[in-house]
């Protein structure tokens, strides 16, 4: 009946409305995880001055530095996990050849835009995309996200190329990181990963939102 499927139109609008606000929460949530690494590491520190146990060092030192290997294609619609790309969308593929917490970095970009994105779990990665992750006892991989976000506008001017503009590791290895004594990083750590979970728990519920969302449409779709 007409009746239902106002219902229906109006339970989708619903979910539309749910996922919305899941988003904003975790746009606030990013947000503050950003402010807090710069209060600490950039707007609060004075790089001259540094406090005592801090020192200058580099992303090549602080940080392992691969590409992934797969081609563009080896995407799968419905694949079993993640599959980074130069993409600011993340796709599926059937194979994983990484299990870890890791930056990724889009290695090259048409318009110098770079997507960057950090994942913990198993994934793969297209041959152009870097998979960026800490050792350094001091630098955690979201020290290193936030570090290397704070770049993403610098890499614009110093990418190389013409039609496509990419990336090399050398500009990667000369990133400044600042590494903090331990117990500075395991405060700002510690704080990381309260946000960061909460995030997931946004982005889980978004994605079980959108599936009910699929399911609507099905229904709609039913008296077409």
């Amino acid at each position: 009946s007409i009746t239902r499927q106002r219902e229906i139109v109006a339970e989708y609008e619903t979910l539309t409305h749910r996922i919305r606000l899941n988003e904003q929460m975790i746009q606030h949530l990013e947000d503050t995880a950003q402010a807090l690494y710069r209060k600490m590491f950039v707007d609060g520190v004075d790089k001259e001055n540094l406090p005592e146990g801090w020192r200058m060092g580099t992303l090549g030192e602080v940080a392992s530095i691969v590409t992934g290997k797969l081609n563009s294609e080896d995407a799968v619609e419905n694949g079993n996990y993640p599959f980074f790309t130069c993409s600011q969308e993340t796709y599926k593929t059937d194979s994983y050849a990484f299990d870890q917490e890791a930056v990724l970095l889009a290695g090259n970009n048409a318009s110098a835009i770079y997507p960057l994105k950090i994942y913990k779990g198993k994934f793969n990665a297209y041959q152009r995309t870097y998979v960026i992750s800490s050792i350094q006892e001091s630098v955690c991989n979201k020290h290193i996200y936030y570090a290397i976000k704070d770049k993403l506008e610098d890499f614009k001017g110093i990418s190389q190329g013409t039609t496509t503009k990419f990336l090399t590791v050398k500009i990667l290895n000369e990133i400044p990181v600042i590494i903090p004594e331990i117990k500075s990083h395991l405060e700002f750590s510690q704080a990381l990963e309260v946000l960061y979970d909460n995030i997931s728990l946004y982005e889980n519920e978004k994605l079980q939102l959108i599936e009910l969302q699929s399911l609507l449409l099905a229904k709609m779709g039913q008296y077409n």
